[in-house]
């Protein structure tokens, strides 16, 4: 029984280190190697959808009547994108 609790806490830590890798490209960006030279730059869209994955396996979710301030302003935008680009006489879908 201890293998198992030795084995469950060594894939914890993995777990944790994961997250703290993940949020730090969040954060800091990614280094990469332009014309010979090393440049950070923002993540690119893999490893967002790599961070989007690791989210949604472990149930992280926005609760739509919450949203985060990030989201919120991101959902109005692309309201504001859909009500300017959509002909008027199509119907508007909502939940």
């Amino acid at each position: 029984m201890s293998k198992k609790s030795a084995f469950e806490a060594e894939l914890n830590e993995i777990h944790a280190i994961f997250a703290k890798k993940l949020k730090g490209l969040i954060e800091k960006g990614e280094q990469t190697v332009i014309a010979g030279e090393v440049h950070t730059v923002s993540p690119s869209a893999a490893t967002l959808n790599v961070i989007r994955t690791f989210l949604k396996d472990n149930n992280i979710t926005c609760d739509k009547g919450l949203p985060s301030r990030p989201v919120g302003e991101l959902a109005a935008s692309m309201d504001k994108i859909i009500e300017e680009t959509l002909p008027e006489d199509l119907p508007k879908f909502t939940n």
